[in-house]
């Protein structure tokens, strides 16, 4: 018997991360979604509409407002402090003119280089509003696909592991590792594909 699907890599992750049992991931890299996949084997999805507008708490969208902060610092908005220093010699900026050179340039990518930063500095209030932000961020996501917080939650990609302890504790005490990856969960979907199981996502 030969079978065809073509779905999203959001699908094969929930697929692999949850041995295709029901449950919620939330991928955090420089773009971020969020799927899960019910009781009844059906995929949604949440999130990853795209930087710059979406994406939220990815590491594109960090390092953004992590720019932000430093051209309030430039502006002398904000007092200079280690964080601030260490965006600088990241960006390569040292005044206002050479910043906005760097933000001309800026990309996706480019932005999310300065995530690190805030998670090694997070002390400072900026940076510590910033995270607890994206640990909101990252709650709305899951309860969107999961609000009777019913289904485990894992963390995948690269900005997983920093993001645990910011995460409210609502979504914490759920968490789980990751049982396999995106190819564990493809060879799922092709079993499925090829038994006539796999239900349709939404």
């Amino acid at each position: 018997m030969r079978a065809l699907a073509v779905e999203s890599d959001s699908y094969t992750t929930v697929l692999g991360a949850h041995g295709g049992e029901a449950g919620v991931i939330v991928t955090l890299g420089t773009g971020s979604i969020a799927a899960a996949l019910d009781a009844n084997g059906v995929c949604g999805i949440s999130g990853g509409y795209g930087f710059p507008s979406g994406d939220e708490a990815s590491g594109a969208w960090l390092g953004l407002r992590a720019a932000v902060h430093l051209q309030r610092l430039l502006d002398a908005r904000l007092p200079e402090d280690d964080w601030s220093r260490e965006l600088l010699a990241k960006t390569g900026a040292t005044d206002r003119d050479s910043l906005v050179v760097w933000l001309c340039n800026a990309n996706q990518t480019a932005y999310a280089t300065l995530a690190p930063t805030v998670f090694e500095f997070r002390d400072p209030p900026a940076a510590a509003r910033l995270l607890q932000q994206a640990g909101e961020e990252i709650e709305l996501l899951v309860a969107a696909l999961d609000p009777a917080g019913d289904y485990p939650v894992a963390l995948c990609g690269g900005l997983a592991a920093p993001y645990e302890p910011f995460v409210p504790i609502s979504v914490r005490e759920r968490l789980r590792a990751s049982k396999a990856d995106s190819a564990a969960g493809a060879l799922e979907l092709a079993r499925r594909a090829a038994s006539g199981m796999r239900k349709e996502p939404r």
